[in-house]
C-alpha cells in the first residue's frame, strides 16, 4: 500500500523588475483506502462499497480525479460521490470471480498524483438450501384438525437470512398465511386450514439477493381422521384417540383389567373397574402389611394378596414364623414370648442365692424371673458358700462341688514336689498338690532344685568354675564362683593390665587378662619393660613411677653443659649427662673457648695483620674470638700476600726492570729484581723489559721501516 506525503516548500522566485514573490511546491495527493476491509470476500453479483479519505495540499478533495481500478477486471464501473473528505464508488456490476488487488489512483489539479491499494477475494455465489419438515413425505392429517407447515432455509453467503424471497406453491400457493421471507434464523412456519379431503403436493421456492436459489417439495394427505366412529379423531390425525379402529377406545371409556389402555390415559389398567387390592411385602416373606394396599389388576413387584404380616420390616415375623424369645411377636398370634417359644429354656430354682440352681428343682420359660437360675451345678443349695464359682479350701468340705472334698485343687493346699537326692530340694516337673504331703517318698514345699540326681547341687550350694549351674540360678561358672578369677583390663592391647578396671569370670574375658601392671591402659607405649625415654612429656614409660631424669634407665639423654659468663656457650669440661637442662648445666653445647669471657666463645681461624693495611703474612692461627676476629687478625685467606707486616705501606712482591729513562719501558734484556712495593711502581723501575732504547725516553719501541737517507720519502 502507498501513501503520499504532503510537503510545502516555500520557494523564492525574482520577478521582472527585480520584484520577488513566493512560490508553493505541490505535493501527490494522499490516499487511503478504508473500505472494504484488507482480504474480505463477497460473492459473484454482491454490491460492493469502495471508500477510500484523500487529501491534497492545493486541490480540494471534491476537485481531484479518482480513478478506481481492478488487476483483474480492469476499471471499476459504479457510482461515485465524495463527502467530508471521503470519496466512495458503489460497483454493481459483477465482478469475476477471484483474488482481486483494488487500486485508487488520485490525479490533482497539478497533475501530481497519489495512490493506495488492496486486495479482495469474488467468490461465485452459493444458492439457498431448502428443507421443507413438515409436513414430512406421505403425512396425513385430520381434516378437522388442519396442517402445520414448518421450514428451514440455510445460504452460506447470504449475511441477512430474512433477505431471502420465499415462494411457496402447491396447497400453499396464493396462502395468505404463508410467510415471503424467513426469520433471521432461517426458520418460515404458519398453519394450512380449511383443506379438504384429499392428497396435496406442498413446495417452497426461496431466492437470496444475488438471484440464486433452492426449491423443496412433499406430498401430504388429508382424511377423515375417525376411523372407528366414536366421535375421536385419531392421534395419527392430531386428535387424542389412542386406538382409531376400535370405538370402544377412547378418552371416557371404561378402564378394565385387559392390558389394554380403554380410556387413552396414557396408562394401561390404570384404575381398572375389576383391578384386585394387593398388600405390601417390603420383607419378602410372602404376608402383606395391612396398612399398605394398592389396587391393580396385576400383583405390582413387591406386593402380595393378603394383609397377614404384623410386622413387614423383618421377613422373620409372620404367622409361619416360630415364636422366639426375642421381646417380639415373631408369629404374629398378639402373644410375646411364650412358653411355647423354641428357645424357651430350662430354670433352676436358686434358694440360696448364689447364681448357682437345685438341679431337681425347674421350669421351662423365656425369662426366668427371681429365684431362678440357668445353672444347675449347686451340690448345696442351702449354703450360698458352696457352689461350681467356689475356691477349694482345706476345711474338709466340698466347697466348689467337684465331688472332691479337700481335693487338689484346694487354694490353700501345697505344692509338693519330689526330692530325689535328699538335699531338701524337690524336682520341679514332679509335684502333687494337696492340703497333706504324700505319703510314699520324700516331698518337699518347694521345686528349687535344678539337678534333683545330684546332692550338691540346688540353690542353698556354692558356685564353683567347673561347668555345672552349682546354684541353680540358671547360669554356669558365674564371676560369683568361689574360684572364679580376678581378670583385668587390657584395653591397649600390650598385655599389662589395668589394676583399676577388673571383673571376675571363670573365663578369661575378651579384652581382660591376669596382668595388672599397666600404669596407662589407653597406650601401649607405657608398660613394665618399655624403655624409659627423654622426650620431654615426662611420662613414665616403664610403669616404675619414675620418669625423664628421676629415672637411671632413661635414654635419649642429652650433655648439657655449665656456662658460667651467661653467653649461650657452655664450658666443656663441666657437664652432666641428663634429659633436660638445669642445676646450672643449662646449654647443650661445650663450644666456648673462654667460659669467664662472655664475648669470647668461638676460636676462629685467623691471619696475623700487624701493620693493618689488610694484607696477611703467610702466618696463621686458631683465635678465641665473639662474632669477629681481633683486629690485628684478618679472616679472608685470599690476601695472604703482605711481603712486609711492619710496613702497611708495602705488602706485595712484583718483579721489576730498570727503567733508566723513566718512560715507563724497562731496558730490554735486562734482568728483574723481586720487590716488596706497595700500590705504585718506585722510579726508574717498570714491570716490562721492553724498551729498546733506555736512554731516550723517546724512544722505546721497534718498528718496521725502510731507509730513506735523503728523506724524499
Amino acid at each position: 500500500m502507498s501513501r503520499a506525503t504532503l510537503l510545502l516548500l516555500p520557494l523564492l522566485a525574482v520577478a521582472c523588475g527585480g520584484e520577488t514573490s513566493l512560490a508553493v511546491r505541490n505535493n501527490a495527493p494522499e490516499a487511503i483506502i478504508t473500505a472494504p476491509g484488507i482480504g474480505e470476500s463477497f460473492p459473484v453479483g454482491a454490491p460492493i462499497e469502495f471508500a477510500a479519505n484523500a487529501a491534497d495540499d492545493l486541490t480540494p478533495v471534491e476537485q481531484l480525479e479518482a480513478f478506481w481500478r481492478s488487476d483483474k477486471h480492469g476499471a471499476l464501473p459504479g457510482t461515485a460521490s465524495v463527502e467530508e473528505g471521503t470519496l466512495t464508488l458503489l460497483v454493481t456490476e459483477p465482478l469475476i470471480a477471484g483474488e482481486h488487488t483494488i487500486t485508487v489512483r488520485l490525479v490533482d489539479a497539478g497533475g501530481m498524483e497519489g495512490s493506495d491499494s488492496i486486495d479482495i477475494t469474488i467468490v461465485e455465489n452459493s444458492f439457498p438450501e431448502v428443507a421443507i419438515l413438515s409436513p414430512f413425505e406421505g403425512e396425513q392429517f385430520a381434516v378437522s384438525e388442519g396442517v402445520l407447515v414448518s421450514a428451514l432455509i440455510s445460504d452460506s453467503d447470504e449475511q441477512q437470512l430474512n433477505n431471502i424471497q420465499l415462494s411457496w406453491g402447491g396447497a400453499a400457493e396464493g396462502s395468505t398465511e404463508a410467510p415471503d421471507t424467513p426469520t433471521s434464523s432461517g426458520t418460515a412456519e404458519f398453519f394450512l386450514a380449511n383443506l379438504d379431503i384429499g392428497t396435496y403436493t406442498l413446495s417452497l421456492e426461496a431466492t437470496d439477493s444475488l438471484g440464486g436459489s433452492g426449491t423443496d417439495s412433499t406430498i401430504f394427505q388429508v382424511v377423515i381422521g375417525d376411523l372407528d366412529g366414536d366421535t375421536y379423531i385419531g392421534v395419527d390425525f392430531g386428535g387424542n384417540d389412542c386406538d382409531d379402529n376400535n370405538p370402544l377406545i377412547h378418552p371416557g371409556a371404561t378402564e378394565i383389567c385387559d392390558n389394554v389402555d380403554n380410556d387413552c390415559s396414557g396408562q394401561v389398567d390404570d384404575n381398572a373397574v375389576d383391578a384386585d387390592d394387593w398388600w405390601a411385602d417390603m420383607d419378602d416373606d410372602t404376608f402383606g402389611d395391612e396398612n399398605d394396599v394398592e389396587t391393580a389388576c396385576d400383583r405390582p413387584t413387591d406386593y402380595v394378596d393378603n394383609d397377614q404380616d404384623c410386622d413387614d420390616t423383618n421377613a422373620n415375623v409372620n404367622p409361619d414364623a416360630d415364636e422366639e424369645c426375642d421381646g417380639i411377636d415373631n408369629n404374629c398370634k398378639k402373644g410375646i414370648d411364650e412358653d411355647s417359644a423354641v428357645d424357651a429354656e430350662t430354670w433352676y430354682a436358686d434358694a440360696d442365692d448364689d447364681l448357682f440352681g437345685n438341679p431337681d428343682e425347674t421350669d421351662v420359660s423365656c425369662y426366668g424371673g427371681a429365684g431362678w437360675v440357668l445353672d444347675d451345678r449347686d451340690c448345696d443349695d442351702t449354703k450360698k458358700k458352696i457352689n461350681p464359682a467356689q475356691v477349694e479350701i482345706c476345711d474338709e468340705k466340698d466347697n466348689d462341688c467337684d465331688g472332691e472334698i479337700d481335693g487338689e485343687t484346694a487354694s490353700d493346699g501345697t505344692d509338693w514336689h519330689l526330692d530325689l537326692d535328699g538335699d531338701d530340694y524337690g524336682t520341679p516337673n514332679w509335684v502333687e498338690h494337696g492340703c497333706e504331703a504324700p505319703s510314699v517318698g520324700k516331698y518337699v514345699d518347694n521345686g528349687d532344685d535344678c539337678n534333683d540326681f545330684d546332692f550338691d547341687i540346688n540353690p542353698g550350694a556354692d558356685e564353683w568354675c567347673d561347668g555345672d549351674d552349682n546354684d541353680c540360678d540358671g547360669a554356669e561358672d558365674e564371676d560369683d564362683a568361689l574360684d572364679a578369677d580376678l581378670w583385668y583390663a587390657d584395653a591397649d592391647g600390650d598385655e599389662a593390665g589395668d589394676p583399676n578396671v577388673s571383673m571376675t569370670s571363670c573365663e578369661q574375658p575378651n579384652g581382660y587378662i591376669l596382668d595388672n601392671t599397666d600404669c596407662d591402659d589407653t597406650t601401649s607405649k607405657r608398660k613394665p619393660g618399655n624403655t624409659e625415654k627423654c622426650d620431654n612429656k615426662d611420662l613414665d614409660e616403664d610403669c616404675d613411677l619414675l620418669a625423664e631424669d628421676d629415672d637411671l634407665d632413661s635414654i635419649n639423654k642429652t650433655t648439657w653443659y655449665q656456662d658460667w659468663d651467661g653467653d649461650g656457650y657452655g664450658n666443656a669440661l663441666n657437664n652432666s649427662e641428663r634429659c633436660d637442662g638445669g642445676l646450672g648445666f643449662e646449654v647443650d653445647n661445650g663450644t666456648d673457648c673462654d667460659d669467664l669471657d662472655d664475648e669470647l666463645w668461638q676460636e676462629l681461624p685467623g691471619y696475623l695483620d700487624n701493620d693493618g693495611d689488610l694484607y696477611t703474612s703467610t702466618y696463621n692461627a686458631t683465635v678465641c674470638s665473639g662474632s669477629e676476629l681481633p683486629d690485628n687478625y684478618e679472616e679472608n685467606a685470599s690476601n695472604i700476600t703482605d711481603c712486609s707486616d711492619v710496613d702497611l705501606n708495602v705488602y706485595q712482591n712484583v718483579d721489576l726492570y730498570p727503567d733508566g729513562d723513566e718512560d715507563g719501558y724497562g731496558e730490554s734484556g735486562s734482568s728483574s729484581t723481586t720487590t716488596c712495593i706497595g700500590a705504585t711502581i718506585p722510579d726508574y723501575w717498570s714491570e716490562n723489559d721492553n724498551d729498546c732504547d733506555d736512554i731516550d725516553e723517546f724512544i722505546y719501541q721497534l718498528l718496521p721501516g725502510y731507509s730513506d737517507g735523503d728523506e724524499d720519502g
